[in-house]
């Protein structure tokens, strides 16, 4: 036929991390057994975007729009996981049902099923063998009957698979097993196979390994960037030193990250108290004595001893005061008697 003849192309030499189109099924035949589902079973042997479809048809005066399908294999069931309406449709001619723009993400270790569903008198080409595939080997074809495309179907498997043409682009370039975020992946650079999700990350190097938004600058967790990234802590290893920490005097530790760990200096020595008052003169009325003065600063210990304050703090001074306090009753009473 004219329209395999213009469209048969040979399958391309692929290499991995490339965009390429696959060819799957080769041969100039047809069949009009339309109302079924078919699919063509692959195994993913790494990760991959199909980004367009293209399923061989001949319209045979239809009305109906084929639908083209994408499965995952789970279990023993195959599950639908996207369907979208063909496009670029002929109309009583052979051409392509395409599914064009969309972003069916194949991961690697998995089986899938794609094809399309035909409505009846759409006519579809398929083959007894196939290309393998850039992204996967090709496991055989499957037709399932049905009004419309299945949820799920499990089914035996055919000797024959059908006529696409399948353009994928590489979801893993660097191979390191984990999907790029460009397509819903974890991989924030896909051209370093040391950054991933599972990567281990690298403290102030600016490069973000693990992929969690932005490099480890903070290793200890206390709230402020090492001194490495620019920040103030000057040990990003341990919680208790940063930028206003506690700082703690003569441990050689610098706590506050000021630069030098505090000293520990004695206090000063505190200011003598003051005198006490002097008595009374009259020889009636003692005058009150004088509070003390206060200690000095600065760790001083006040000095509230006898010799400081001219208080009376023993029973050697309260005797004293008794004898004076006698000998001058003494000298008023002679006084008087005079």
């Amino acid at each position: 036929m004219s329209f395999l003849a213009s469209i048969l192309l040979p399958a391309l030499v692929s290499t991995a991390h490339a965009t390429t189109t696959d060819v799957v099924g080769s041969d100039q035949t047809y069949n009009n057994n339309g109302g079924m589902l078919k699919v063509v079973s692959l195994d993913v042997a790494f990760a991959v975007e199909v980004q367009e479809l293209r399923f061989a048809v001949y319209n045979y005066g239809s009305s109906g729009v084929p639908t083209l399908v994408l499965y995952k294999l789970n279990g023993d069931t195959f599950e639908l996981v996207e369907s979208v309406p063909a496009t670029d449709l002929p109309t009583e001619a052979e051409g392509w049902a395409t599914a064009a723009g969309v972003h069916w993400l194949l991961e690697p270790g998995a089986t899938y099923a794609m094809g399309a569903y035909m409505p009846e008198t759409w006519y579809y080409y398929y083959t007894d063998h196939s290309n393998n595939t850039s992204f996967g080997r090709v496991t055989g074809g499957y037709r399932y009957t049905a009004d419309a495309a299945p949820p799920t179907f499990q089914a035996d498997l055919e000797q024959y698979v059908y006529y696409m043409e399948i353009d994928s682009v590489d979801a893993d370039v660097d191979d390191d097993g984990v999907i790029a975020t460009t397509y819903g992946g974890l991989d924030c650079d896909d051209n370093d196979p040391n950054v991933g999700e599972a990567s281990e990350e690298i403290p102030y190097d600016g490069i973000d390994q693990d992929c969690s938004g932005a490099d480890l600058t903070d290793v200890d967790g206390d709230g402020q960037d090492a001194v490495e990234a620019g920040g103030p802590d000057c040990n990003d290893q341990d919680t208790s030193v940063a930028a206003g920490g506690i700082e703690v005097c003569g441990d050689g530790i610098d706590q506050d990250c000021d630069g030098s760990d505090l000293e520990c200096g004695s206090g000063d020595n505190g200011g003598n108290g003051g005198n006490g008052g002097n008595g009374g003169t009259d020889g009636t009325t003692d005058d009150t004595g004088g509070n003390g003065g206060n200690g000095g600063t600065n760790g001083g210990a006040l000095d509230v001893s006898p010799a400081s304050c001219g208080c009376a703090t023993s029973a050697g001074s309260d005797a004293a005061i008794g004898l004076g306090a006698v000998v001058g009753f003494l000298a008023l009473r002679r006084r008087r008697d005079a």
